[in-house]
């Protein structure tokens, strides 16, 4: 199932953020963030992306680091 999630054709938008357990947090992006690849091939082709992070408690150098996870 998640195999054809991933695959589906019409996908119109992509939200990625990092979670801590059950909880959605909005932490920052990091390494461990599970779809950050997927959410780049879907950025490629044109598809919007939504980074869901908590960006007002970051500074400056941490806001362009988390866009940076997304070239």
């Amino acid at each position: 199932m998640l195999r054809r999630l991933l695959d589906y054709q019409r996908v119109a938008e992509v939200h990625v953020s990092t979670s801590q357990g059950p909880r959605d947090t909005h932490a920052k992006l990091a390494s461990t963030t599970w779809g950050v690849e997927w959410a780049r091939e879907h950025l490629a082709k044109g598809t919007p992306v939504i980074l869901e992070c908590y960006m007002h408690k970051l500074s400056h150098e941490e806001r362009l680091e988390q866009v940076a996870w997304m070239s």
